[in-house]
């Protein structure tokens, strides 16, 4: 499988097709390197970003979510948290 992301594009040059021509390259090397399919993870508050990766044939499979802050300390017992 392979993996594509991050993929990023300068604001003062959005609406211009960039992302999609980048997107393109890289599904085209996907292509010629025969990868049996493709992992993508995107920003789920990025709506115009999740819009061109389904006019480009990606499906949502799952939600995930970036945790940050301190861990907590706890003890569960039996497990390993």
């Amino acid at each position: 499988m392979a993996g594509i992301g991050p993929i990023t594009v300068d604001p003062t040059t959005q609406n211009r097709a960039v992302g999609r021509q980048l997107m393109q390259q890289v599904l085209d090397r996907v292509t010629q390197r025969r990868f049996p399919g493709v992992w993508l993870v995107q920003a789920a508050y990025h709506n115009r970003s999740l819009s061109l990766y389904a006019r480009l044939g990606f499906l949502a499979r799952e939600p995930l979510s970036t945790m940050q802050g301190a861990p907590l300390v706890v003890q569960i017992p039996g497990y390993t948290v």
